[in-house]
């Protein structure tokens, strides 16, 4: 096994596209990066805006949806490959996502994951 990374992708639909959004990550966006070697997991989430997220200022609400993707391997590898499946039409593209609402970042574990006293 190599480094394990989170990569995080963040974006919105867009206005009036979300049913068409959400279906293109399920049926088809969610599994080809998944069959693309080194990817392991993927879970879609969605902006929970809270009280206390406002109250404190600590809910900027620049993005609704973000996919926590699970890599294991060079990064720089596997996205070369997802982008040559995405330019050569291997990969089915979105018209719903809003492209300037697009974000990525990567992130490498620190530490060990540690569990609640109860679980």
């Amino acid at each position: 096994m190599g480094d394990r990374l989170f990569y995080m992708v963040y974006t919105n639909p867009l206005e009036g596209r979300e049913e068409a959004y959400d279906e293109w990550y399920e049926k088809f966006h969610i599994p080809e990066i998944l069959s693309v070697p080194g990817m392991i997991s993927a879970q879609r989430t969605q902006l929970k805006v809270t009280e206390t997220g406002r109250a404190g200022g600590f809910s900027p609400e620049t993005h609704r949806f973000c996919v926590v993707y699970e890599m294991d391997g060079d990064p720089d590898e596997i996205m070369t490959v997802i982008r040559e499946k995405s330019m050569s039409g291997e990969f089915h593209p979105s018209v719903d996502v809003d492209p300037a609402s697009v974000q990525m970042s990567w992130w490498t574990q620190v530490g060990d994951k540690q569990l609640a006293p109860d679980r």
